[in-house]
């Protein structure tokens, strides 16, 4: 009976919970390590970000995504700095939340419990993917922490790191808009801190965009794009709707823990963090969970102004504990069945028999692009650019594309046969290319070649 009193209450039970946790966190982690990516995202991120940092090819000369330059940049130079062909984007993820909990620590929060807090609470939110919201989030909080600054040059760097937040993501500038205008009423010298932080921000914005002082072509041809492609990025109100059905879910998942009461002057302004990253999720228009890391951090950052225990904090972690233990449940099971839809792709016989040749990408995934390092003849690789770009003009485009004769094709396996838009393509594909091999899964693709050119016999 004493045995079994103190296996419940003492450190015996204590230390099987830790182990447990350690081996769900250790499973969790290393599930997302032995792939080559978890969202395919990144994947584009560093296909324009690449030749950007290492050949000067500005955006979007050689791949199309909307993004700004700093995004790329920063992808770019992380790839260059660790090209690993597995857990690349996790290990940039790590290193994204290493950083801000070492800004937490100078902040006077705790290192241990940022950094678990953001990965594990992170969890139903892909932290461990390396999506964008990583690379601008540690820019962010070290804007938030120069706001609460009142020397001149704190305010100055605290703009100037605001620019190139959104220069990085433009999802930034609506997520810090609600955190500088409450330091701004707050803080006193209104004025003066808003001049200072203005100047400071049009550095930032600025700096990133200087190389394309030296082409202004290829400046024309980076603002065109991004605007008439967000133009038509905009949302159906069907996606809008489900938009705010999840993100009041999860807003209401973290809201005990904002809501309770911390005698710290900092948690006024980590709260206007959080509304100010709400606003952004729903102005994107799109219910991507990664979006809501936006207002995660702030929450997490707010659990650490209260030390452990206090004032009911622990009911107030029990919803977002849930949401976690489901997202680690998931994101686990989610890696191992994409790890092996990846080992379907064949990449390595496809790089084998296209190698450095030019190939035309018709409504296929970027995946095998990327994985396989092809050469792509036209900038446009994500399967929904040219049909938001083009529209109606879309098989016009492919048409024109075709005509330039390509050796190989690569289509998405649902394209042919056609009797829409598309009828047109599959015909110039049936006459003058043969059909090598299909793919399967989520980024299957077909591999087309050019009926008078033989390349590898052995296909």
């Amino acid at each position: 009976m004493r045995l079994r009193v103190h296996f419940r209450d003492g450190p015996m039970w204590r230390w099987c919970a830790v182990a447990f946790g350690a081996a769900v966190l250790l499973a969790y982690v290393i599930s997302y390590l032995r792939l080559p990516f978890a969202d395919q995202d990144t994947l584009l991120y560093t296909m324009i970000g690449q030749p950007l940092v290492t050949q000067g090819v500005l955006p979007y000369g050689a791949v199309f995504d909307h993004k700004p330059i700093g995004l790329y940049a920063i992808y770019g130079a992380w790839n260059v700095l660790l090209p690993l062909p597995l857990g690349t984007y996790t290990l940039f993820a790590l290193a994204a939340v290493t950083i801000m909990a070492a800004l937490a620590r100078g902040w006077g929060l705790d290192f241990g419990r940022t950094w678990l807090g953001l990965v594990v609470l992170g969890a139903p939110f892909g932290v461990l993917s390396g999506n964008a919201e990583l690379a601008y989030l540690p820019l962010m909080f070290a804007c938030v922490i120069c706001l609460t600054h009142e020397n001149g040059r704190m305010v100055l760097l605290g703009g100037f790191l605001a620019g190139l937040a959104v220069e990085v993501n433009y999802l930034a500038a609506p997520a810090l808009l609600l955190p500088i205008v409450y330091a701004l009423v707050t803080c006193g010298q209104g004025f003066r801190r808003g001049g200072i932080l203005l100047l400071g921000g049009v550095a930032g914005l600025g700096v990133p965009l200087l190389p394309y002082l030296f082409d202004l072509h290829a400046a024309r041809d980076y603002f065109d794009l991004q605007h008439r492609y967000l133009h038509h990025y905009g949302a159906s109100s069907g996606a809008r709707l489900k938009t705010v059905c999840w993100f009041a879910l999860w807003m209401g998942c973290v809201s005990p823990v904002l809501m309770q009461r911390v005698g710290d002057r900092r948690a006024g302004l980590l709260r206007a963090w959080a509304a100010g990253g709400i606003v952004a999720c729903l102005a994107s228009g799109y219910p991507f969970a990664h979006y809501f890391l936006l207002v995660l951090a702030p929450v997490v950052l707010m659990m650490g102004l209260s030390p452990a225990g206090q004032g009911g904090t622990r009911w107030r972690l029990l919803p977002l504990g849930v949401l976690s233990v489901i997202g680690l449940y998931h994101d686990t099971h989610h890696n191992v069945v994409l790890a092996r839809q990846l080992a379907k792709l064949d990449i390595a016989a496809l790089h084998e028999a296209i190698g450095n040749e030019p190939v035309l990408d018709i409504e296929a995934s970027h995946v095998p692009f990327a994985l396989a390092h092809l050469r792509s003849q036209g900038r446009f690789l994500f399967p929904e650019h040219v049909r938001r770009l083009y529209g109606t003009g879309a098989a016009a485009y492919y048409s024109h594309e075709l005509d330039y004769a390509p050796r190989f094709v690569i289509a998405g396996r649902t394209l042919c046969p056609s009797s829409g838009d598309m009828a047109d393509i599959c015909r110039k594909l049936a006459d003058r290319y043969v059909a090598l091999w299909d793919a399967p899964g989520v980024y299957g693709y077909r591999v087309y070649r050019r009926r008078d050119f033989q390349g590898n016999q052995d296909l």
